[in-house]
């Protein structure tokens, strides 16, 4: 009696398991990650009833099987994926456990029986045998293992390496760029990347890049002359040391991408650019319906963002100059900037010493307001031997030096010096002197000496008195 109570109990329970489970949820009702490639059509089982193969046929009626151990690590590679059919119900075909005890079940797995217990069990499994084409073509899961693993540029007719590493779907690269990198036209990319194989593998940023071949520059150089950009995709067949490898391409093989920007992308001074991949099998089912399935793993190139540039300020420093000699007192105050007036003896600059300055240093004043400087001789006014000149021309141009002798009435060219380089003129004992200091190029300059008052760049303020026993005084012209 005590038995029949339970056995009435575990049948009423399993009547209403049945009710509930008997209809499976429709095709296209599963979850998007449910991904179906490949039919199980048949599973092999040792005597008590556990199953240790899995396997199936093209529809051309090629074999294929496997232990469940090579279809767990084919499943664990995520290159592979495995579904049943049995009648109305499909369901997924997952790894379940952990360490050796590892199994194949099936997701939905809310029916009951078991799906995969409910094919036909073969009683000479194959094993060791991957399924042919076409449901040998990498599926969705596969697109999404696409890998980048490093990115180079070419500038200056050099690659440069911008990144290298293992960089996946579903992570963001940025890498950092310095200042002004897109300047210019954009350059041509190199990517060494991971890619499933067969595919259809392109480069988008975002717009869709023409894929064209290595070794066809007429159609790269119209692409680029109409602004537009393209990607070329090679793949490595060969060992590192440039040996065919019969074993390549593989299901995920490396390839080497080459990628020019479009014109407009590029100019937006945030480029960024994704591989694609793209299942080519059609019989893979996603969420239940019939989906070729694709994936981008992308990078973008970040340059540092540019202050602002903030408006000169109105006010400025007066710099002290007290004690300096006058060209270096006026290279100073001109560079604020601020206008000098002078008060003082005539003389050259490099012969004036600043006695004193109004507003006095340190005072806050506005841009290009005036200043006064006063003046004395550094040298006490004799006779002159030479005068050392030193050009700093503002137009950086080599003068002619010339001198005008009071005594003969004539002008007489005595040397160039040439840009940045020093000069010494010397005068003649007993005759006096003018210094000017010729630049052929100025505008409406004709003659290219002193006769024309055009030709002039400068010319010291003071005239020189020839004398063998004098000083030798210094002339820097600005």
């Amino acid at each position: 009696m005590s038995l029949v109570g339970p056995m009435r109990s575990c049948s009423a329970s399993a009547r209403r398991v049945s009710d509930q489970r008997v209809a499976a949820p429709p095709l296209h009702s599963l979850s998007e990650e449910v991904i179906m490639c490949v039919p199980v059509l048949w599973v092999g089982k040792d005597r008590d009833g556990h199953i240790t193969h899995i396997g199936g046929a093209t529809a051309t009626g090629m074999p294929w099987g496997l232990t469940v151990g090579e279809a767990v690590a084919a499943i664990d590679s995520r290159l592979w994926d495995f579904f049943t059919h049995v009648g109305d119900r499909y369901a997924m075909v997952v790894v379940r456990g952990s360490g050796g005890q590892r199994h194949l079940t099936t997701i939905p797995d809310s029916w009951t029986p078991n799906n995969l217990d409910s094919l036909p069990v073969n009683p000479a499994p194959l094993a060791g045998l991957m399924p042919g084409f076409p449901l040998s073509l990498p599926g969705p899961s596969a697109m999404a293992q696409t890998r980048i693993r490093s990115i180079q540029v070419l500038r200056n007719r050099r690659w440069e390496t911008l990144f290298t590493g293992d960089h996946a779907v579903g992570s963001s690269l940025m890498i950092p760029v310095p200042q002004g990198f897109h300047d210019g036209n954009p350059p041509t990319f190199r990517l060494d990347v991971l890619v499933p194989f067969p595919a259809q593998i392109g480069a988008a940023d975002p717009v869709v890049l023409p894929v064209v071949t290595t070794d066809a520059p007429e159609p790269r150089r119209s692409i680029e002359e109409a602004g537009r950009g393209w990607c070329s995709i090679d793949y490595v067949l060969t060992h590192p040391d440039g040996t065919p490898d019969p074993t390549k391409p593989s299901r995920m093989t490396e390839a080497r991408m080459h990628v020019r920007p479009t014109r407009s992308e590029w100019r937006k001074r945030r480029y960024g650019c994704a591989v694609t991949a793209t299942s080519i099998n059609v019989n893979c089912l996603m969420g239940g319906r019939t989906q070729t399935g694709g994936q981008a793993v992308g990078f973008t190139l970040v340059e540092p963002t540019s202050p602002p540039v903030q408006p000169p300020s109105d006010q400025v420093t007066v710099p002290g100059v007290i004690g300096q000699r006058l060209d270096a007192a006026l290279t100073a105050l001109w560079a604020v900037p601020l206008q000098v007036t002078l008060i003082g003896p005539v003389d050259v600059n490099t012969n004036l010493q600043v006695e004193s300055q109004s507003p006095a240093a340190g005072s806050k004043v506005r841009r290009n307001s005036g200043v006064v400087l006063t003046t004395q001789r550094i040298t006490a006014p004799t006779g002159v031997k030479e005068l050392r000149i030193e050009n700093r021309s503002n137009r950086q141009a080599a003068l002619g030096i010339w001198l005008f002798d009071h005594s003969t009435g004539a002008w007489s060219h005595e040397t160039t010096v040439d840009y940045e380089a020093t000069e010494t003129v010397s005068f003649e004992d007993g005759h006096l002197f003018t210094v000017a200091a010729i630049d052929p190029q100025m505008p409406y300059c004709s003659t290219g000496d002193p006769t024309d008052v055009d030709c002039v760049y400068a010319s010291p303020t003071r005239q020189f008195d020839g004398d063998d026993d004098g000083a030798t005084l210094d002339w820097t012209v600005t």
